[in-house]
């Protein structure tokens, strides 16, 4: 569950500290005051769009952080963490941070850890459960309702295996494809990857070529002028009269004479004469290195054509040599695929086949476990619906499943059409939910919904926002109750400006406006009994005497 949030320059709010609790906590206040800052912030967390125009006035980012306790649930938070690569939990705490810059930088953090908003979706998605006018209206939607029917069923890994096939299908498909090509195109790529092939094969690369063919071509290239600088370290070195060699034998004869004269000297002799073998293997050195280097017209043109060509191979395939062999080994492996096209198309064939015989069984294994749930589902979303209003209305969950269906005629889910018939007052006929709902009736019809789901999935936190939208009168307080019943299974946040449903909360927060220094902000209070009984009275329309008995009333009556 959200322990705490924080956020700072988001739109009004200019830095808040919020501490929620579990249960069933409502969120009032003024109408403008903020509260779907609130919402919004949490939806940031959890990957929502970032718009940078939300940033405060003046600000050059907002943040948003998040403690949550995730103890219920830390095994499957724990994997999904490892599969991206993110910190792990500690003491059962997760902690989300995100700024947006003015620039409109996004960053995110999960436990200390950056990560992109398409993994702190990945997160958010077991975190928290978003539910607004928006998503009322998703309720329309046969991928959403046919997602809340198999939410209610033991066969997600059944629509795993089945996905997992389908995705396997779609890629031999593109296969097949690429090899299923006109006959004129098929010669014009096997010449192609014959040529480039055989031009890789005909330079007898290496990777050691790399460095040592580029080294003796720019010798060779340079060789004359290496000769003559040769020479002249040779001609200084000993064959001029004051070469190097000369003056070194004028310094050994100085310290033989010194060595006559006083015999600890003779060391010095020493060294000289080891200076004139160096200098003498130096030179000799020289003119083996001038011998190596001459090279006959006929290799020079064979180092200088190897070296054109492979700088010819690298625009063609790669800026090393090592890319260039990668290219052709890949050049190969197509050719091979292309050569082997007809054996390959009738084993990707058999393959297809094979795959869709068994996404047939699988989705006629899940046709028959949904067909199972879908009267008791029924029923027991049209219970609560009589609840919130809609007396002696009729709901039915309505499955086409395909007749005796072709494998490339399965829906990504499986062989079944799933379609909510409503009908909220008694005499009329069932029709398609989307046909005959007000965004109310689909808030409530929503509300009813989640009821039923709150004790089957593992979602730590619902958010509410506005869901008691156009409801009034007897059905506000049977709102209230369903939101408290959902807090009792898991965290429940609600935006609400109906007292009655206010009142139901476990815990009751109240967003106000302030006004300091020419500037407005938002604040969020956690309200005691006294200000929770006065804010109940400002819902129902006052403050007086009679209204605040009223407030009190009603709190009696839901905390029973």
């Amino acid at each position: 569950m959200l322990t705490t949030l924080r956020i700072k320059n988001l739109a009004l709010v200019e830095d808040l500290t919020i501490d929620f609790h579990h249960g069933f906590n409502a969120l009032t206040g003024e109408t403008g005051a903020g509260k779907s800052v609130i919402i919004g912030g949490i939806q940031l967390l959890i990957g929502g769009r970032a718009d940078k125009s939300v940033i405060r006035s003046g600000c050059e980012k907002c943040l948003i952080e998040a403690v949550f306790n995730v103890s219920g649930l830390i095994d499957k938070i724990e994997e999904a963490l490892q599969e991206l690569g993110l910190e792990p939990c500690d003491d059962d705490e997760l902690i989300i941070r995100r700024s947006l810059s003015a620039s409109g930088s996004s960053k995110q953090f999960v436990n200390g850890s950056p990560c992109s908003v398409k993994n702190l979706a990945m997160i958010g998605a077991h975190l928290v459960d978003i539910h607004g006018p928006h998503d009322a209206q998703s309720l329309n939607n046969p991928g959403r309702q046919i997602d809340i029917v198999d939410s209610c069923g033991d066969f997600e890994d059944l629509k795993m295996r089945l996905a997992e096939l389908s995705a396997e299908k779609q890629t031999l498909i593109q296969a097949n494809t690429e090899l299923a090509m006109d006959e004129q195109e098929f010669t014009r790529q096997v010449e192609i990857l014959q040529f480039q092939v055989q031009e890789i094969q005909n330079a007898q690369l290496s990777p050691e070529d790399e460095d040592n063919l580029e080294g003796a071509y720019q010798r060779a290239s340079n060789a004359a002028q290496i000769n003559t600088l040769c020479q002249e370290a040779i001609h200084n070195l000993s064959e001029s009269e004051t070469s190097v060699l000369n003056l070194i034998h004028q310094v050994g004869r100085a310290l033989n004479q010194v060595e006559q004269l006083d015999t600890q000297s003779a060391h010095l002799g020493n060294l000289s004469q080891e200076v004139s073998v160096l200098i003498t293997e130096l030179k000799n050195e020289i003119n083996n290195y001038i011998e190596n280097l001459e090279l006959d017209p006929s290799q020079l043109h064979e180092l200088e054509e190897k070296f054109s060509n492979l700088q010819s191979l690298r625009k063609k395939y790669g800026n090393s040599i090592e890319e260039i062999l990668d290219f052709a080994n890949n050049a190969q492996t197509k050719l091979h695929s292309l050569e082997q096209r007809e054996h390959q198309i009738e084993e990707f064939k058999k393959r297809i086949d094979e795959i869709d015989s068994v996404r047939i069984n699988l989705a006629q294994k899940i046709s028959t476990k949904r067909t199972k749930i879908l009267k008791p589902l029924s029923k027991e979303i049209q219970s609560h619906l009589d609840d919130l209003g809609f007396k002696q209305n009729n709901f039915e969950i309505n499955i086409e499943t395909l007749n005796e269906p072709e494998a490339k005629s399965l829906y990504p889910t499986g062989m079944d059409k799933i379609e909510f018939m409503f009908s909220p007052n008694p005499g009329e006929p069932l029709k398609p939910l989307k046909s005959i709902a007000s965004s109310g009736e689909l808030a409530r019809v929503m509300l009813g919904i989640k009821t039923v789901l709150a004790s089957k999935d593992s979602i730590p936190l619902l958010v509410f926002d506005e869901v008691d939208a156009n409801v009034g009168g007897e059905t506000s307080s049977i709102v209230g109750e369903k939101l408290k019943a959902i807090g009792s299974n898991r965290q429940t946040i609600c935006i609400t400006h109906l007292a009655p449903v206010a009142a139901a909360a476990d815990n009751h927060y109240l967003v106000e406006k302030n006004v300091s220094n020419g500037r407005t902000t938002s604040d969020v209070r956690e309200l005691d009994k006294i200000s929770r009984n006065a804010e109940i009275a400002r819902m129902l329309g006052g403050t007086d005497a009679e209204i605040l008995e009223h407030a009190k009333a009603l709190l009696k009556k839901a905390a029973q």
